[in-house]
């Protein structure tokens, strides 16, 4: 079965920021009030206005870590704070932390539960909250044997296609907020991968305007052409690969040089057999890999075709 839903990419540290299950505010030296905090949703008791929801929602598919929410609250006194939302389609968000400081903070709720029908779901935190949509793609279960990533790393030839039953899926992630840097990933369903097993993701930024962004702006994004490689996050491409012993390489570690290499996106569609707008990209590439050590691995001869998200 493919399922098509956000991994959360452990290679890439500035999301895990994102997407943390608990997080508190604090500042070196700063003591934290014990007492409840005081704060208010931005557009409470209406629409949220500043919310960003990450993660792919389809029906069938327990949330993980990956699907969570972020806000922006006004907190007028400092303190700990506990949020939970109201229950819909089976799921709801809630995370807690700490406030050590007063103004405009931020709030990332996770959610759980596995969501029953696909359709759009209004939720609303239980305390001083506002209203956000979420919307849960339907159940699928059609086999793409075409998403696949191919290349020849060190001299040894690597596939690995997608497939009904094989335990992989492609994945879609999104770092950042309205500066926004999508990612596709081909995993093994099951975190941490097994012995043997590989995974790559493609990492493409940084797409500006992204909360009011358009289908066509979303798809011209990845608009045929050659790319450059880049440090995550910065205007260009990505790519994270691990390996079958379970070491993590990728273009941007230090030294991160990639003299000669290359990428281009060779097609970009849109995927009307998905819920929700997705684009399927293909792209050819050579690059340099590297570890956190600085050791280098020579990519050759590298194909990948998957589907990014406008999530």
């Amino acid at each position: 079965m493919l399922r098509v839903k956000e991994f959360f990419l452990l290679l890439m540290v500035s999301v895990t920021l994102l997407f943390s299950c608990k997080k508190e505010y604090s500042f070196e030296g700063a003591v934290i009030d014990n007492s409840p905090a005081i704060y208010n949703f931005t557009g409470s008791p209406g629409l949220c206005t500043n919310v960003f929801v990450a993660g792919i929602f389809q029906a069938g598919i327990s949330l993980n870590i990956t699907n969570a929410v972020t806000f922006s609250v006004n907190v007028s006194k400092a303190g700990k704070y506990a949020v939970t939302t109201s229950l819909a389609d089976g799921i709801s968000f809630s995370g807690a932390g700490s406030f050590s400081k007063t103004g405009v903070q931020m709030v990332i709720l996770t959610g759980s539960g596995v969501p029953a029908v696909s359709g759009s779901f209004n939720f609303t935190p239980t305390v001083n909250g506002c209203s956000f949509p979420v919307n849960v793609l339907a159940a699928t279960s059609a086999d793409s044997p075409d998403i696949y990533y191919e290349a020849t790393i060190d001299g040894i030839h690597y596939k690995q296609t997608v497939t009904a039953n094989n335990g992989y899926e492609c994945g879609l992630t999104v770092a950042g907020y309205d500066d926004a840097i999508p990612g596709s990933n081909i995993s093994p369903s099951v975190q941490p991968i097994a012995p043997n097993q590989t995974q790559m993701a493609i990492i493409k930024g940084v797409l500006h305007n992204y909360l009011s962004i358009t289908n066509s702006t979303f798809k011209d994004f990845f608009t045929p052409g050659d790319y450059p490689w880049v440090i995550f996050g910065h205007e260009g491409v990505s790519l994270a690969w691990t390996d079958g012993n379970g070491i993590n390489w990728s273009t941007y570690n230090i030294p991160g040089t990639q003299t000669e290499s290359n990428f281009t996106i060779i097609s970009s569609e849109v995927a009307p057999a998905l819920t929700g707008y997705h684009i399927k990209v293909k792209a050819k590439f050579n690059c340099k890999l590297y570890d956190v050590n600085g050791n280098v691995k020579t990519l050759s001869n590298g194909v990948y075709v998957g589907y990014f998200g406008k999530i």
